[in-house]
């Protein structure tokens, strides 16, 4: 439904925190992806999944390697969704929407 990304500094000129949040319009029961890649978790609340999240804390990271570093997240992530049997994970998220 939504995908975000936040860039929080710490306080510290080079030190940040990523995080990508990916909203899911059909709360699911079950985790249709699969594990997800290193730093992704599924985003669970009163039993259902709504939401896909990645949060990296990194110290001196500027403002320009944190973007690059959202960037490459993000395209780790794509790269991950294209190998999933998309059929597959139709079905499984259309028997499993609440």
């Amino acid at each position: 439904m939504i995908a975000m990304f936040n860039l929080d500094s710490t306080g510290k000129t080079s030190d940040f925190n990523v995080s990508i949040f990916i909203d899911i319009r059909e709360h699911l029961r079950c985790e249709v992806l699969g594990d997800l890649p290193a730093g992704w978790l599924y985003c669970w609340k009163e039993g259902v999944i709504h939401g896909l999240e990645y949060t990296d804390c990194r110290d001196n990271l500027d403002a320009e390697s944190a973007e690059e570093q959202v960037n490459a997240v993000v395209k780790e992530f794509e790269v991950f969704l294209d190998n999933k049997d998309s059929a597959a994970t139709k079905a499984l998220t259309l028997l499993t929407s609440y």
